[in-house]
């Protein structure tokens, strides 16, 4: 009998996750069986709340991707009771992986794919969700900030806390664990039976894309990674309000950008928009959609907030730059992230509230000085968090693929 995964979402199924996650390869093996739930009773209740608009587009959109394909056994799920139900008829040999983990960072959940005999599948954590850790430290700078707001964040406080405690003595042991360089492996160790070396999705992007020698865009440009801001489009799913405003943004990019052109005149600027944006330019500049990696290869430096596509830049060990505005550092989450980025990618900072053009031409240059030099400072970056085996070309499904058929 064949070993059977089904492949979890918690929000919608649409073009962007089946391209991003390479679904057409996992339906079109013969090792073993494919199914797609989506748990429609988690995250997609909250979007459903905040924007109904944008809940009825995405559900129609799914409809419409699942009808096109037509070999594909696709679950929709409503309540929970309905998940247990299905969770009952379960087989032996059956595998979970959980896109969004919405499902499996939570130990309920895991216990219950447990308890009806299924086994755990993990890929890449750091390419969904949030490296950024917050501790005590963090809150105990809150409470100084924000006096009247001292209940809730104290409150907030002691579910972080037990929440944690809460996962190490009740979460079961993850069964295969495919992990991405070498911070996620020590971490896969602990909480799983297997691991197995692979690498973020972004480098299958990054591996297909270097195999393409001719440019795009002929003329030399510095690229940026959109995000969505004010409010970004990595959270249009939740009530998070905006991290800065339109105008005072809208300003300090445009301001930024002409500086730079000014100071370059050899450069135009192009913007990689975001996957889920609705611009057709950003605020005039020549853009594209869904070429990130493309754009990422062929630009003279990269100007990013803290995005997670920032792992082009270091796989083509591209000059990169960390932008942001007063707003965003005076949000926690977000100000957090940026340091976070920072720290890790080891960028310049440019706030574009607040420079000097003769400042700005002087830390582009030193900056990309050190790159014309042979500066390797990503190949520690990459090894931790993007691939461990610097010869490991293995393809994420069929690697998850044929791990699964040898379990």
């Amino acid at each position: 009998m064949k070993k059977k995964l089904i492949i979890i979402n918690s929000l919608f199924y649409d073009n962007l996750i089946f391209e991003k996650y390479k679904f057409d390869k996992y339906l079109n093996n013969e090792l073993i069986e494919v199914e797609f739930w989506s748990l429609s009773f988690i995250d997609q209740e909250e979007l459903k709340k905040n924007n109904i608009e944008l809940f009825n587009a995405k559900n129609k959109e799914e409809n419409e991707l699942i009808q096109s394909k037509l070999n594909i056994n696709f679950k929709k799920i409503y309540k929970f009771n309905d998940f247990i139900l299905n969770l009952k008829q379960l087989k032996k040999n059956t595998f979970i992986f959980d896109l969004t983990l919405a499902s499996t960072r939570n130990p309920i959940y895991c216990f219950l794919y447990k308890f009806f005999g299924a086994k755990l599948v993990y890929h890449g954590l750091t390419t969904d969700v949030s490296l950024v850790n917050f501790n005590f430290k963090d809150l105990f700078f809150l409470l100084k900030k924000n006096i009247y707001e001292w209940p809730l964040l104290i409150k907030k406080g002691f579910i972080f806390m037990f929440k944690n405690i809460y996962k190490k003595l009740l979460k079961p042991k993850i069964d295969i664990f495919f992990y991405n360089g070498t911070n996620e492996k020590d971490f896969a160790k602990k909480i799983s039976k297997k691991i197995v070396s692979l690498h973020a999705s972004d480098y299958e992007k990054y591996y297909e894309e270097e195999k393409i020698k001719d440019r795009f865009i002929s003329q030399k440009f510095v690229l940026f990674l959109d995000m969505g801001y004010p409010k970004p489009e990595d959270i249009n799913f939740t009530s998070e309000r905006p991290a800065t405003n339109e105008y005072d943004y809208k300003k300090g990019m445009i301001n930024l950008f002409n500086n730079i052109v000014k100071l370059f005149p050899d450069q135009k600027i192009v913007v990689a928009l975001h996957p889920k944006s609705k611009k057709e330019n950003f605020y005039g500049y020549e853009s594209y959609k869904n070429l990130t990696p493309k754009l990422t290869k062929e630009c003279s430096f990269v100007l990013s907030h803290n995005s997670i596509s920032l792992q082009f830049a270091a796989l083509w060990n591209k000059p990169s730059f960390l932008i942001y505005n007063n707003d965003m550092i005076k949000k926690f989450n977000t100000s957090k992230e940026i340091e976070w980025f920072i720290n890790e990618y080891k960028l310049p900072k440019i706030n574009i509230d607040n420079f000097n053009a003769e400042n700005l031409k002087n830390l582009i240059l030193d900056q990309k000085k050190k790159f014309d030099n042979g500066n390797k400072y990503y190949k520690d970056f990459i090894k931790r968090f993007i691939k461990d085996e610097p010869e490991n070309e293995k393809r994420i499904p069929k690697t998850i693929i044929e791990t699964i058929s040898n379990f």
